[in-house]
C-alpha cells in the first residue's frame, strides 16, 4: 500500500474515532460507506475486520480491513474495464464466440477447460454476460 493511501485511513480513522485508540461499529460504518461501500458489503466487511470479536477495530485492524477491501475493489474494476474492451456495443455483454477467440489466442491464452469454466458461469442465450464472471470471482456485488 502507498504511503498517500496509508495516511488517507490513518486521517479517516482518527477523524471518526475523536481520538480514541478504536471505532465501534457505527463509526466504521460511516466511514467505510464514505469510501463508497454500499451498506451490506461494509457491515459484511466490519465482521469480517473484527478478528477479535470485540465489537470494534482499533488502527492497525481498520487500515488492514480497508486495504484489502479496496485491492479487491481496484482488482474487479481492472477486470470490467479489460471486458470492456472486447464490448465496443457498452451491453456487459460479448459474443461468446468473440470472446471465446480473444481469450485463446491474446496475451496469456486460456485453455479449453478454463475457457468452459468461464462460460458455465457468464455464457447465456450466446452472449458472455461478463459482470457475471467478474461477481463469481469477487463473490460480491459490485458497488
Amino acid at each position: 500500500m502507498d504511503s498517500e493511501k496509508l495516511q488517507e485511513y490513518k486521517a479517516a480513522f482518527n477523524l471518526f474515532s475523536g481520538g480514541q485508540d478504536r471505532l465501534d461499529a457505527a463509526q466504521l460504518k460511516t466511514i467505510i460507506q464514505k469510501f463508497g461501500v454500499k451498506e451490506a458489503n461494509a457491515e459484511a466487511m466490519i465482521k469480517e475486520g473484527d478478528t477479535k470479536n470485540a465489537g470494534y477495530l482499533d488502527v492497525t485492524d481498520f487500515i488492514t480491513m480497508m486495504s484489502k477491501k479496496m485491492a479487491k475493489a481496484d482488482s474487479e474494476d481492472d477486470l470490467v474495464f479489460a471486458f470492456q474492451k472486447f464490448d465496443w456495443r457498452k451491453t456487459f455483454t460479448i459474443p461468446t464466440n468473440e470472446l471465446s477467440e480473444a481469450l485463446t489466442n491474446l496475451g496469456k491464452p486460456l485453455n479449453a477447460r478454463e475457457l468452459q469454466t468461464l462460460l458455465d458461469v457468464c455464457e447465456k442465450d450466446g452472449q458472455a454476460h461478463y459482470q457475471l464472471f467478474v461477481r463469481a470471482l469477487f463473490g460480491e456485488e459490485k458497488k
